[in-house]
């Protein structure tokens, strides 16, 4: 026993030793827990309750900064990706999209960028309908822009051209026949013709859409506007009252008058509002007639003009500001008539109406009545200086120069002293004719 633990040390003593620290990494592979000693135990707990010297502290405010700009990113690709714009094909939405920036930055430099869109809307590869919404908008918003920049004569044509293709008229061509020189035959060729722009007041609408109606109307009476500011008074006639006409003959007659007979109604049937279809309001009837209205009152029609106003109060109601521009424009017609009397129950039912405070609060359009009443007291001053009473005309134009300095109305002010005075000095002159 001896002998063999001698043996065993010496066979021990010849086993290199490992370093104590050098012991503690060998730990073998395979071990799953190792009981720390403790002094590492020790050296845990006062690292575990001993708190991190520094942290990396983000304030509230970029962070709320931050958290904004991704919530408007998010918008903004929303409303990339969904805007109607992207319904356009690839071709024409990029001079499109410049077109759109452009507008609002130079309006200048967007014009051939709406020209270059249309150009690229009427090529067959990119599949857009010749008399859709997307081409018309297209010349819609060109024409539109032209306008604002000045450039009648072009935004005319423009307009035109976008009013050809609502009623598909580019779409398809009218086919006429070649005849020889004998009258009883015809040669069988044909040759495609466009409609002339004089069909657009022979077609029928009816068929239309109904929001297509109505873009053909605006349409009709924006280009009205702008024949008459070109002075081409016939044609602007002619797009008025093809577009109050077809407003007037898509209103639904009664099956039969209040009387019970079988006689033909009266217009004022047709400006009833129980007779209107469902997409057309009474204010769009009344836009349109009060427009033809004050193109025929700058030509001297008066007695057109006080027809198509007296038709318009009579569908958009008495009790707006609205209704005061209307009876202001009745007073000026029956002015320009000699008509003394009636001019001066429309002026003073205009004053009482856009003196009245509830007025304005109907369609919060308040500064419409006040712009509207200095205009009317003015015009009242002129209608009783034409009646030969010039005290009354004295007061009402007084009124309309203290409602102008109170709504800052400086043109009126002006207008309205230099009567004043013209009439003062009338009034001073005839008494010292009288003393004489």
């Amino acid at each position: 026993m001896t002998m063999l633990l001698r043996a065993t040390r010496r066979l021990t003593s010849t086993i290199p030793t490992i370093p104590r620290q050098q012991q503690r990494l060998a730990i073998p592979f395979g071990t799953t827990h190792v009981r720390p000693s403790s002094y590492h135990r020790q050296q845990l707990r006062l690292a575990s309750t001993v708190r991190p010297t520094s942290t990396i502290r983000i304030p509230p405010v970029p962070l709320a900064m931050i958290g904004l700009g991704l919530v408007c990113l998010g918008i903004g690709l929303y409303d990339h990706f969904t805007s109607d714009i992207q319904k356009y094909p690839t071709r024409v939405r990029s001079p499109l999209r410049k077109a759109l920036y452009y507008e609002q930055k130079d309006p200048t430099l967007a014009l051939p960028y709406f020209q270059q869109a249309f150009e690229e809307a009427l090529l067959p590869e990119n599949e857009l309908d010749l008399d859709g919404a997307p081409l018309t908008g297209i010349l819609i918003q060109w024409g539109t822009l032209l306008e604002r920049l000045g450039r009648l004569p072009d935004a005319r044509k423009v307009l035109i051209m976008a009013l050809r293709h609502v009623l598909g008229m580019e779409n398809v061509p009218v086919v006429s026949n070649n005849s020889s020189g004998d009258d009883d035959t015809t040669t069988g060729t044909t040759i495609p013709l466009k409609a002339p722009d004089q069909a657009i007041f022979t077609m029928d609408w009816a068929g239309l859409p109904a929001i297509e109606q109505k873009k053909v109307v605006g349409l009709c009476l924006k280009l009205g506007d702008l024949n008459a500011a070109l002075h081409r008074d016939e044609e602007a006639e002619k797009y008025y009252v093809a577009g109050v006409e077809h407003l007037l003959g898509t209103s639904k007659k009664p099956a039969s008058n209040p009387y019970g007979d079988d006689a033909s109604h009266d217009d004022a049937a047709l400006f009833d509002k129980d007779h209107l279809p469902a997409w057309l309001t009474s204010n769009d009837v009344g836009i349109a007639l009060a427009t033809l209205g004050q193109f025929y009152a700058s030509r001297k029609k008066y007695s057109y003009a006080i027809h198509l106003y007296l038709r318009a109060l009579a569908l958009r109601g008495m009790d707006t500001c609205e209704s005061t521009v209307l009876m202001n424009n009745l007073a000026e017609s029956y002015v320009a008539l000699n008509a003394f009397n009636e001019a001066k129950i429309w002026a003073e039912k205009g004053i009482s109406l856009a003196q009245n405070p509830n007025t304005g609060k109907l369609n919060k359009d308040q500064q419409v009545c006040d712009e509207t009443c200095g205009i009317l007291l003015f015009n009242l001053g002129m209608v009783f200086e034409q009646m030969q009473d010039k005290e009354k005309a004295i007061q009402m134009y007084q009124q309309s120069i203290q409602h102008g300095r109170q709504h800052e109305q400086m043109a009126c002010v002006q207008e309205a002293l230099k009567a004043r005075k013209r009439v003062e000095y009338e009034v001073a002159r005839e008494q010292q004719a009288n003393v004489a």
